[in-house]
C-alpha cells in the first residue's frame, strides 16, 4: 500500500525547503514530512512521523543521515 503513494521511478518526489522537523519511527529527524515520505519510498518501507519535533539527541541512525552529514568522514 505504501508503494502506491510513491511517485514512479521516472518522477522524483520534490520536497520544499521548509524546515518543519519531524521525528520518524526510525529515530531519524527529517527536515519535513515530505523528506520522511521520500526516504520511505526510497527504502520501500513504512516510516511514520512519531512526533512533530526533532528526534531526541543521540537517537539518530547514522547510516540514515544524508550524505552531506558524512562528508569527509574518511579523513
Amino acid at each position: 500500500e505504501e508503494a502506491s503513494t510513491c511517485p514512479s521511478l521516472s518522477v522524483s518526489l520534490q520536497c520544499g525547503v521548509e524546515y518543519a522537523p519531524v521525528c520518524g519511527s526510525n529515530s531519524h529527524t527529517y527536515q519535513n514530512e515530505c523528506f520522511l515520505r521520500q526516504d520511505a519510498c526510497k527504502l520501500q518501507t513504512e516510516i511514520l512521523a512519531s512526533s512533530q519535533d526533532p528526534c531526541p539527541a543521540g537517537t539518530a541512525d547514522v547510516d540514515s543521515l544524508p550524505l552531506y552529514y558524512e562528508y569527509k568522514s574518511t579523513s
